[in-house]
């Protein structure tokens, strides 16, 4: 027969090696996950609506928010979308400001008065939810003086909107060129 010293080792051996094994599957699926984790919460943003009090939160810094574990939450009011289109008198051509990289921008006013920038993305689109989201969550980063100010939105049905406070007079693009 064999020894009892060569079956210690050879079960020590097959123990380590089983061990190791487990070891690095583990290592390997902790670690493939996190960096996807990552990756994917830099290009999804959080979009979240609440039901009651009716806001959207976008997270101001999102691997900063995923890392201290902090909400730190820009909220960006909802409007109705019978209220921006009343604002834009039904979308009408005598409104269109012009059309952006998102879709159509429409001059409206509100009932109280002050006078908005409506950016809506056509139905027919390919542009989603997600470009939406991004382009919400980049102009709520960069708020400035200098910049044009995001007051909400309207996501009802096929329709996503932005709305923008109205800036008189021509475009940009006619003060640089």
């Amino acid at each position: 027969g064999t020894s009892a010293p060569f079956l210690a080792l050879l079960s020590l051996s097959i123990v380590l090696a089983a061990v190791a094994i487990l070891g690095l599957i583990f290592y390997c699926a902790r670690r493939k996950p996190r960096s996807r984790g990552e990756d994917l919460m830099t290009l999804d943003l959080d979009l979240n609506l609440k039901a009651n009090n009716v806001n959207i939160e976008l997270p101001v810094n999102s691997k900063q928010t995923k890392r201290s574990k902090k909400k730190e939450v820009d909220q960006l009011p909802l409007f109705s979308f019978s209220s921006v289109s009343t604002a834009t008198n039904k979308f009408s051509d005598a409104n269109k400001l012009g059309e952006g990289g998102f879709g159509p921008v429409y001059k409206g006013v509100l009932k109280k008065g002050d006078e908005i920038a409506v950016k809506r993305l056509p139905g027919r689109s390919g542009q989603g939810l997600r470009e939406m989201k991004n382009e919400a969550s980049v102009i709520a980063k960069v708020q400035h003086k200098n910049l044009v100010r995001l007051l909400g939105c309207c996501i009802d049905k096929d329709e996503k909107i932005l709305i923008y406070e109205y800036m008189p007079n021509k475009s940009l693009d006619f003060f640089l060129f």
